[in-house]
């Protein structure tokens, strides 16, 4: 794990975990167990971030597998598509933020497309960040 993501889980996470310790654990529990569970619950998010980059990793193998025999304009299509892909998802869900207050209507979108251009918005910015602090974004 990087240190900018650990951080990242470290902070966020520990406030989470110490806000529902407080808030939800009874007030009869000792201080050390609760530091005890908020020990447990920071391993354990830790773990799975750990398992979810683990199963980037093998998919990103499966996908390189997969183009190690294709043309260069296969593998080239197949990296102009994630940043092409989330640029027009991210333009068309900004504009229909603001369409209506500079008079434009919206584009409509049913509730599957919706999903999918808020699943390519996490995918590009959350995701691709992970990819990049670790130096394996965009690699043939």
């Amino acid at each position: 794990m990087t240190p900018l993501v650990g951080d990242l889980i470290e902070s966020t996470v520990g406030k989470v975990v110490g806000g529902l310790v407080e808030k939800y654990l009874p007030k009869s529990m000792g201080e050390a167990e609760k530091e005890e569970f908020k020990q447990n619950a920071t391993r354990l998010m830790q773990e799975d971030f750990k398992m979810v980059a683990k199963d980037i990793q093998s998919a990103r193998a499966m996908q390189m597998s997969i183009l190690v025999d294709a043309p260069r304009w296969i593998k080239a299509a197949s990296a102009v598509v994630i940043p092409y892909g989330g640029l027009m998802a991210i333009t068309v869900f900004f504009f229909n933020i603001l369409a209506p207050y500079l008079g434009h209507t919206k584009v409509p979108l049913s509730a599957n497309e919706a999903f999918t251009i808020n699943g390519i918005i996490m995918f590009f910015f959350g995701y691709r960040l992970t990819q990049k602090l670790k130096g394996t974004a965009g690699k043939f």
